[in-house]
């Protein structure tokens, strides 16, 4: 067997390994409770203040928000409320509300914790780009790192050593106006989605989501400039602040 048919196949077998390489789709991580946490129930659940999602964890599938500063902190007010109401006569999900989270940081001399939190979060060459929603980012991308694991470590000795954490994001925010078969629509939309994270390893124990969008229509050419009009934010808040978000949750109850 001559050397150059040896080379041949050996650069061969490089290009398609290669090409497999480059076309390997990442695991999907659905939302809910992954098999190998199934059953496990935090005792004590830091909720965290909501944020807006890092913007340097970004991805690929992950939309731009393009709305204001006001409304994406309206937003994520009205989704930290919505988490904390989650909370009322559940008798197996225990937790610290924000408010008690910071005077318990600010006693242990600990405040800039929270203010920390991004830093941990910032983009790094092995992100997973193509991921395609946020807990398989998160599992892909942030679990694993120590800075991550140091940070929930010592948050979690500041907070009476709670066992998880419970952060809620807005993940996107926008509004878009486009033409669809002679209607001009307006569109607004936005995408929360909520993290259980173990404060001893990094662990993702659950996830929920939601996303949603409101839409006004009018013909094209149309005078009727009030029918023309961004939708009301409400709108798509009453379809994002579901009892569908917390599907799965452990030790929640569902009372119907």
């Amino acid at each position: 067997m001559s050397e150059n048919y040896l080379l041949s196949v050996l650069l061969l077998t490089i290009t398609v390994l290669s090409g497999v390489s480059c076309t390997h789709s990442p695991e999907l991580i659905p939302y809910g409770t992954p098999e190998q946490h199934s059953g496990y129930v935090p005792a004590r659940i830091a909720v965290m203040p909501c944020r807006t999602w890092p913007s340097s964890a970004s991805f690929i599938q992950r939309p731009l928000s393009n709305t204001s500063n006001e409304d994406l902190d309206q937003l994520c007010r009205n989704f930290g409320q919505f988490v904390i109401s989650g909370f009322k006569d559940q008798p197996y999900m225990r937790g610290f509300s924000p408010q008690s989270i910071l005077k318990l940081l600010e006693r242990a001399q600990k405040k800039d914790l929270i203010s920390n939190f991004d830093n941990h979060w910032k983009h790094l060459d092995t992100d997973c780009q193509k991921c395609l929603n946020t807990p398989s980012f998160y599992v892909q991308s942030i679990e694993s790192r120590e800075s991550w694991r140091l940070w929930l470590s010592s948050f979690s000795k500041a907070v009476r050593n709670a066992d998880a954490i419970l952060v809620p994001f807005v993940y996107y925010m926008y509004q878009k106006t486009y033409l669809d078969r002679g209607l001009l629509v307006s569109k607004r939309a936005a995408g929360v989605s909520l993290f259980l994270i173990d404060t001893n390893n990094g662990y993702l124990l659950w996830s929920g989501g939601r996303e949603a969008f409101a839409n006004n229509q009018i013909l094209v050419g149309s005078t009727n400039k009030q029918k023309g009009s961004w939708p009301d934010w409400k709108q798509v808040e009453e379809r994002l602040f579901v009892e569908e978000v917390w599907r799965d949750f452990p030790g929640r109850q569902v009372y119907k």
